[in-house]
């Protein structure tokens, strides 16, 4: 609960016990869960998210963000099936334009099948969640790429420097060096 919001101070002064916690939770619903403030809601986020399209917002994020609005609307009886009309047109166009292209090409070559709006719906979704799945793999196999293209001790000069017979007061060898003629080393 955010602080300083009207559902906090709405239950501020319930007392914490288990009697208070369904006296508070009927309050909370009542005062902010009706249906139909919730599915306006809903769907304003909806809206927000493609009148604020752009190619910064990270496909996986968008995503993640349109599975869960339409799980929300889902659970207030806002199905896919029922509301693909409505739906689909908000959910296309919060879809950034280079996404969008993909998915158009794949739906003008029949990849996706344009008359059910329930079924485009549903497949725009999956192409969304492949597409996410598909960044993730290629930045991780590109994070392993890198971790295996870097040595962990890169190697340096002071590798050709032979210490293992030196006495002391005896200069460093090399290792091109014969030991016959230690003052020729660098």
């Amino acid at each position: 609960m955010k602080p300083n919001s009207p559902s906090q101070r709405l239950i501020e002064g319930f007392s914490p016990s288990k009697e208070n916690y369904l006296k508070a939770l009927d309050l909370l619903k009542s005062r902010f869960g009706k249906d139909e403030f919730l599915i306006e809601f809903y769907f304003r986020e909806l809206l927000s998210l493609s009148l604020k399209k752009s190619s910064s917002v990270r496909i996986a994020q968008l995503y993640e963000k349109l599975d869960s609005l339409l799980r929300a609307l889902e659970s207030l009886d806002i199905t896919k099936e029922k509301y693909a009309t409505m739906l689909y047109p908000l959910v296309e166009s919060a879809v950034a334009d280079n996404i969008f292209k993909i998915w158009e090409s794949r739906r003008v070559n029949k990849q996706a099948p344009t008359k059910n709006p329930d079924n485009c719906l549903t497949k725009l979704l999956y192409f969304l969640r492949i597409e996410v799945e598909e960044g993730r793999r290629n930045e991780s196999s590109s994070r392993a790429a890198k971790v295996e293209g870097t040595p962990l001790n890169p190697p340096s000069a002071a590798a050709f420097v032979s210490t293992s017979k030196m006495s002391v007061g005896e200069k460093q060898l090399c290792v091109f060096c014969e030991p016959s003629v230690p003052g020729l080393c660098i």
